[in-house]
């Protein structure tokens, strides 16, 4: 004998960054979070390898932190930008969270190392998406 019960199963639809998303987090970043007087928003890469990109992040199999993760790694490893690479991935992560969780990860100062350690390649997506969950 089967049982067949009535879920009501509820999807939720991700919002995801688009490219003007990303090269306007990058102005913010700048503009607002500016580190040097010599800092300036410029884009290094074409818009479709920020597409690639978000297009990945897409189809990437995971939760929304896992997606954070990958949008933190690649904007910061990618280099799409003259400066403020980290603090751009960071805000898209940020924003992707409070989008999709209703809340962002609030770290202290010391977390710019991670950052940096993500650029360098030291990171994996998990140590990215453990540090998202802390």
């Amino acid at each position: 004998m089967f049982i067949f019960l009535d879920l009501k199963i509820e999807i939720m639809d991700i919002e995801y960054p688009s490219v003007d998303d990303v090269i306007d987090a990058n102005k913010k970043a700048v503009e607002l979070l500016k580190a040097t007087k010599a800092e300036r928003h410029k884009l290094l890469a074409h818009k479709n390898k920020i597409q690639e990109t978000l297009d990945k992040v897409k189809g990437l199999e995971g939760g929304i932190k896992k997606k954070a993760a990958f949008l933190l790694q690649e904007i910061n490893k990618n280099h799409y930008f003259e400066s403020a690479n980290k603090r751009t991935s960071f805000i898209i992560a940020a924003d992707f969270l409070l989008a999709n969780e209703g809340r962002i990860p609030l770290k202290s100062k010391d977390d710019v190392k991670f950052l940096i350690e993500i650029r360098e390649g030291r990171r994996t997506l998990e140590d990215i998406e453990r540090w998202l969950n802390e």
